[in-house]
């Protein structure tokens, strides 16, 4: 019997990480939101509430991701590549 959990595409991380940012950043639920997207600037996300959303990333996707990189962190692509980074490693 096989236990592994099987590791979400790209497409299912990029719609489920958008959903959680429109769901715990009220303020976005009706935006259109892309990998593409500015978090700071575009989305007009703050620092606290980019903490908060990483947390419920974290939580969504049973990983936890290094918080030196969160500085890094500029697009919705880049958070992720973060997720699929630590998806990768959790194998």
């Amino acid at each position: 019997m096989n236990n592994s959990i099987q590791m979400p595409s790209r497409e299912e991380v990029i719609k489920r990480t958008i959903k959680l940012v429109k769901t715990y950043v009220p303020k976005l639920a009706d935006q259109n939101i892309n990998e593409d997207s500015i978090i700071n600037t575009d989305m007009n996300v703050d620092s606290m509430e980019f903490i908060y959303v990483m947390v419920k990333i974290e939580s969504e996707f049973h990983i936890s991701v290094p918080q030196k990189k969160w500085d890094r962190m500029k697009t919705v692509k880049d958070v992720v590549d973060s997720i699929m980074r630590e998806l990768k490693k959790a194998k």
